[in-house]
């Protein structure tokens, strides 16, 4: 339960490549290069429902890595958006955190 003077944040990641949300949840890695303007770039199969528990790993081993991991982990913080312009993981991001607001052009999500 959240007290009530803790402040609250609103958040949205834009990218979700290694640091915005894959990191984690990659199966494998892909080896292969790919240009960073192609709306659909390699994306590995994803395990959207790995679970995060800090008090079972001593240290900072299993702390999230990622962007969106580590806004969803902060009782402080919603995280209300995802930015991309490749659909599938728009897709696997909406799965896993249950996002709706969805979108491929980080200017438009801005300006909502």
């Amino acid at each position: 339960m959240r007290k009530p003077s803790t402040p609250e944040y609103r958040a949205a990641v834009i990218g979700l490549g290694w640091m915005g949300m894959r990191d984690e949840y990659l199966a494998s890695r892909i080896p292969d290069r790919f240009d960073i303007d192609d709306a659909e770039r390699p994306t590995p199969s994803l395990n959207i429902h790995l679970a995060f528990y800090h008090h079972d790993h001593p240290g900072d081993s299993g702390l999230p890595t990622s962007y969106a991991e580590a806004f969803w982990n902060r009782s402080e913080i919603n995280l209300i958006a995802g930015v991309d312009r490749d659909k599938s993981r728009l897709q696997a991001f909406a799965e896993r955190y249950s996002i709706q607001q969805l979108y491929t052009d980080a200017v438009e999500m801005l300006s909502q």
